[in-house]
């Protein structure tokens, strides 16, 4: 291929800025096919985008001899069957969970097991990325408020064998307006403090001393992982997300959440 033309299943609310119009703003990339199950609502997304082509039917954009890979941004729940089709008819795949609302994120027959996977895949996988390998995970996880049926409370600890203890607690019970999103990494020298999801400053503690670093918002949040995807699918890069490194991740999850 010496270019990648992208046909996205499930081009709802989230993909309208944090990915949709990255596909054609990368080099070598673009969007030719967009699919959504109300087909009304598919029309408008592909003629609002300028996008040669929409469907209702996955089937029929996965097996559009224009498309040549596939953006999967469905709930989890369809992925699996989405992702074997792509591949049965030749075409890489890129999955990613896309959650616009809060009703079913609850659920774990669609989500997969609630807001805590939602959420902590991100976060764990940045973890990962810092730390290496893993030696020893363990967690525990409940349904504290009985508002649905996916755990709201999830507590683990992660060993890896560098030697870095990992502590993490997902509460999605809170009082509204005490809710917080933020990670703190401990030196011997120091602290780094961050959140993973909302736009507030890295903050570098070293002693009584404290530097913040702001950076801008992107416009299209998605955009380098979409650029790094297509050089992979090009054969001009590295692949930035494999298979064995999301298998670490989801491993964590099971362990956090085993009862």
């Amino acid at each position: 291929m010496k270019k990648i033309n992208w046909g996205i299943i499930g081009c709802g609310d989230v993909t309208e800025v944090k990915s949709g119009p990255a596909f054609s703003k990368v080099n070598n990339s673009t969007l030719v096919a967009v699919m959504r199950r109300d087909a009304e609502q598919a029309e408008d997304y592909a003629k609002r985008h300028q996008v040669a082509a929409w469907y209702s039917d996955a089937n029929k954009l996965i097996n559009d001899p224009a498309v040549n890979a596939i953006y999967i941004a469905t709930p989890p729940s369809s992925h699996e069957a989405y992702t074997i089709a792509a591949i049965d008819a030749g075409k890489p795949v890129y999955v990613e969970l896309q959650l616009p609302k809060v009703a079913w994120r609850v659920d774990p027959a669609i989500s997969g097991g609630g807001l805590f996977h939602d959420i902590a895949p991100h976060q764990l996988d940045l973890m990962f990325h810092f730390f290496g390998a893993v030696q020893k995970a363990t967690g525990i996880a409940t349904n504290q408020s009985a508002a649905g049926t996916a755990d709201d409370m999830v507590a683990g600890n992660i060993l890896f064998k560098n030697g870095v203890a990992f502590s993490g607690t997902w509460c999605f019970n809170v009082a509204a307006g005490q809710e917080r999103d933020c990670c703190e990494i401990f030196g011997a020298d120091g602290k780094i403090s961050f959140s993973v999801f909302e736009n507030l400053p890295i903050v570098v503690t070293r002693g009584e001393a404290s530097e913040s670093f702001y950076f801008d918002l992107l416009p299209h949040v998605q955009q380098p992982m979409i650029e790094c995807v297509t050089n992979y699918f090009l054969g001009d890069g590295d692949n930035p997300c494999s298979g064995e490194e999301g298998a670490v991740v989801m491993h964590l999850l099971d362990v956090f959440t085993a009862k």
